[in-house]
């Protein structure tokens, strides 16, 4: 469900504020078009998206022969919560000037409906209502399906829909309802250095995405040792984690690659960053200087390479913290990292790939 709301919000920053930024929809708008086409060919692609993720999910559980119902009902829960997060980011992409205030909103976004999910369904206090990925689970795929619960995210999307539609009918072309605020009239020291420069433009991202993965991390060890317990020790259960293994063991050795793979995410973003500074043209003022080219560049390979480290060993710290919490063994404190270390070469290796290409 997180994954669903982050493609649905890079599809809406990727086809609204970045066609702004480039100047590309001043240029369609130019022709005979409408002036909600570009934000509802934006919506029209969200939506394609994430039927066609929709479908792929449930057509894998169905090859293992699960029961038909409740695969379509996760498939439909999956859809549903990527529309949702497809009108959340519509409303900031009105709001602010730029794919940074979206991304930050909507990520925001996604993260506190994961915490109302997750507090709402330990403490039983009803928060997981307030969750659009609480609303996906209320819809209990393979433990007796309701479909009712489709009604509330088809009714938030359309009311985010309108609203985004109402705010941008408010704002000029290019710019947010939100005024940028001016910046500092002089630089600070730590901004004279290529990996100053590098620190202050992705210390942000940097920030967000460590503790997104340890909130993660946490939230897989809260789990403990009722592993078993929760998934069962079916002949399925046992080959889908590790054969021949101890259910709780392989399945946070499973949450490790998990989190290696989400953690992958910031680097391959990391590493795209200077090619969205050097597209945007922000790039030339400092190359006009003394700096040299490789310089500037190494400035955001260490970036990179701070921040995918940071967040694979937050998340091992996570995972066993919440482990430690549930069960009081805090051995798991450091358990966790000697196998989460194997992935961080993995990991700087898909961000090296990025960047080379």
């Amino acid at each position: 469900a997180i994954v669903a709301g982050l493609m649905s919000m890079f599809i809406i920053g990727r086809h609204t504020r970045a066609e702004e930024e480039s100047g590309r929809d001043e240029l369609v708008r130019a022709a005979a078009v409408g002036r909600h086409a570009p934000i509802m060919g934006a919506v029209i692609v969200a939506v394609f998206a994430n039927v066609l993720m929709g479908a792929l999910v449930s057509g894998s559980l169905l090859a293992y022969g699960l029961d038909a119902e409740g695969c379509l009902s996760i498939g439909v829960a999956l859809i549903l919560t990527g529309l949702t997060f497809t009108g959340v980011a519509l409303v900031p992409a009105q709001l602010t000037d730029g794919r940074r205030g979206l991304y930050g909103i909507t990520g925001a976004a996604l993260a506190v409906s994961y915490a109302l999910r997750a507090v709402g369904d330990v403490a039983e206090n009803g928060l997981s209502w307030l969750s659009p990925i609480g609303w996906g689970q209320a819809m209990h795929p393979f433990s007796g399906e309701r479909w009712w619960p489709v009604v509330l995210p088809l009714v938030a999307t359309a009311v985010l829909l309108l609203a985004a539609l109402a705010l941008f009918a408010r704002r000029d072309v290019g710019a947010g309802l939100w005024p940028s605020r001016p910046g500092p009239p002089r630089a600070g020291q730590g901004l004279v250095s290529p990996l100053g420069l590098a620190w202050r433009m992705q210390r942000g991202s940097i920030i967000g995405w460590t503790v997104g993965i340890l909130l993660l991390g946490v939230s897989y060890g809260s789990i403990g040792d009722d592993v078993e317990d929760l998934m069962g020790s079916s002949d399925l259960t046992e080959q889908m984690l590790q054969p021949g293994s101890n259910i709780t063991d392989s399945f946070y050795a499973f949450a490790v690659v998990i989190i290696a793979v989400i953690a992958a995410g910031f680097t391959i973003s990391s590493a795209l960053r200077p090619l969205g500074e050097e597209d945007a043209g922000r790039v030339e003022t400092p190359l006009a200087t003394a700096q040299p080219r490789r310089d500037w560049l190494l400035g955001h390979v260490a970036m990179t390479v701070l921040g995918s480290v940071s967040t694979l060993l937050v998340g091992a710290l996570g995972l066993g913290l919440g482990f430690a919490m549930v069960t009081g063994d805090t051995d798991a404190i450091t358990r966790y990292l000697t196998p989460m270390l194997s992935y961080v070469a993995p990991v700087l290796l898909l961000g090296a790939l990025a960047r080379l290409l």
